[in-house]
C-alpha cells in the first residue's frame, strides 16, 4: 500500500488492498498503525459521471464518514469515505477515520493553507467557510477544545495570517479611526455577524474593547436633562428589552444576569453636553498613548455620557445610542434598536413599538417591578 500511495499509483484496485488489511488487522503492529496515520493511504476515487475520473490520496485524519461541511473545503483538503470501504470497518476505526469534520482539523487546514507560497482565491474562500464552521461547531459547543491554536496565525487579513489577539473587530467605526496611520489600523476588520461564536471563542475583541480613551479636557460642560431621561427611559423599559434580546437569541445563558443588571442601572446616568472632548488613546494595558489629543464626538466616564455640541441634533442622538449600545452590550450592534427607543416618549410607547415591529408581546406581570414614573419629556421627542 504505502509503497503504490508513494509512487502515486493510480491503476491499483486499493479496495482489495484495503479488504486485505482489513482481515489482517489484528497482525497490524503498533509502528506500523503508526505510519499509516501519518502516510496519505487513503485513495479516494474521483467520479467523473459514473467514471472514475482521477485517484486523490489522504491521510485519515483527514478522510470522514460523513460529508457535512466537507463540500465547503473542497477535495484538495478533505474527503468523503467512499461507500466501498464503509465496509472496512475495523480498518476505519484502526485509522482513527472520523465521523464528522472536527474544529481541531478545520484549524490544522488553515495552518496548512498559511504555508502555502501562494494563497490562492479559491483557499481565501476556503477560509472564511472554515471560520463559519467554526462558529456553527462552537455554537453547538462550547467547550470545543482549541488549546494550542490561540497563539498561533489562523486569521487571514490584509493577505496574511496573524494571531487572534492581533487583530480587532470594527465594533466602532468613530474609534477605528481615532488607530487610522498607526500599525494598529490594517488589523481592524469588519465584523460578520455569523462569527459571533467564533469571535468569543478565539478571544478576538472590538477595537473599543481595547482601546483605553483617557479625556484630558472637557470644554464647557452643562446637564442636559432631555438627554439625561432618554437614557433613564432605556433603564426603564428593561424588561422589554431583555425579553426582546432573550426571543432573538442574541444572549448566552451566563449573559442574562449582567444585562439585566446594566439595563437597570442606566436610571442612574446623566447625560453632560460639552464643546469639545479630546482625549489621549491607548491600548489597553500599554503605557505609552498610540494617538493623543484626539477629538470625539461622545464618551462614557463613570455614570456620565458626555455629548460634544460640535454635531447636529440627529448626530447626538445617534451618538448617545452608540454610547448606550456599548455601555449595555460591550460593543455597537444594537445602536438602531436603542434609537428607536430613545426615540418614544415612555414606556408604553416603547411596549407598542416592540409590539408594532417585532410582533413582540410583554405581558403585564413581566413588567411590574419596573417603575414608570421616569418618562422623556414632551422637548425630548
Amino acid at each position: 500500500l504505502l509503497t503504490s500511495v508513494e509512487k502515486n499509483r493510480k491503476d491499483k484496485n486499493y479496495s482489495i488492498i484495503y479488504r486485505r488489511l482489513n482481515e489482517k488487522s489484528k497482525q497490524l503492529s503498533y509502528q506500523t498503525i503508526q505510519l499509516l496515520l501519518k502516510s496519505t493511504c487513503i485513495a479516494i476515487p474521483i467520479y467523473d459521471g459514473k467514471k472514475v475520473n482521477d485517484i486523490k490520496f489522504y491521510q485519515p485524519k483527514l478522510v470522514f464518514r460523513e460529508p457535512i461541511y466537507l463540500d465547503k473545503i473542497g477535495q484538495n483538503y478533505v474527503a468523503v469515505l467512499p461507500d466501498e470501504y464503509s465496509e472496512f470497518t475495523k480498518l476505519v476505526d484502526i485509522l482513527q477515520i472520523g465521523k464528522q469534520i472536527n474544529a481541531a482539523t478545520l484549524l490544522d487546514i488553515l495552518l496548512t493553507i498559511k504555508d502555502k507560497r501562494k494563497i490562492e482565491s479559491d483557499d481565501i474562500q476556503i477560509i472564511q467557510n472554515i471560520y463559519l464552521i467554526l462558529s456553527e461547531l462552537i455554537k453547538n459547543d462550547s467547550s470545543i477544545n482549541i488549546t494550542g491554536y490561540l497563539d498561533k496565525e489562523i486569521i487571514f487579513i490584509n493577505n496574511e495570517f496573524k494571531r487572534p489577539n492581533e487583530v480587532f473587530l470594527n465594533d466602532n467605526n468613530e474609534i477605528k479611526e481615532l488607530f487610522k496611520g498607526t500599525k494598529i489600523y490594517p488589523y481592524i476588520m469588519s465584523i460578520n455577524a455569523n462569527l459571533k461564536f467564533f469571535y468569543k471563542r478565539f478571544e478576538i475583541n472590538g477595537i473599543s474593547r481595547v482601546a483605553d480613551l483617557r479625556c484630558n479636557k472637557f470644554v464647557n460642560e452643562r446637564k442636559s436633562d432631555e438627554y439625561s431621561d432618554k437614557v433613564k427611559l432605556v433603564g426603564i423599559a428593561k424588561n422589554t428589552l431583555f425579553e426582546f434580546m432573550e426571543r432573538e437569541n442574541r444572549l448566552d445563558a451566563n449573559e442574562h444576569k449582567e444585562l439585566y443588571e446594566k439595563l437597570s442601572n442606566l436610571i442612574n446616568y446623566k447625560v453632560i453636553q460639552v464643546d469639545s472632548i479630546i482625549v489621549d488613546v491607548f491600548i489597553a494595558g500599554d503605557i505609552k498613548p498610540v494617538v493623543t489629543n484626539k477629538s470625539i464626538a461622545s464618551y462614557s466616564s463613570g455614570n456620565i455620557i458626555y455629548l460634544s455640541n460640535k454635531v447636529d441634533k440627529k448626530d447626538q442622538i445617534s451618538r448617545l445610542s452608540c454610547e448606550i449600545s456599548h455601555l449595555i452590550f460591550n460593543n455597537i450592534s444594537q445602536m438602531p434598536l436603542i434609537e428607536k427607543v430613545i426615540n418614544c416618549r415612555s414606556k408604553e410607547e416603547i411596549v407598542k413599538m416592540f409590539s408594532s415591529l417585532f410582533n413582540l408581546t410583554i405581558e403585564e406581570t413581566s413588567q411590574q417591578h419596573v417603575s414608570s414614573s421616569v418618562v422623556a419629556p414632551e422637548s425630548a421627542i
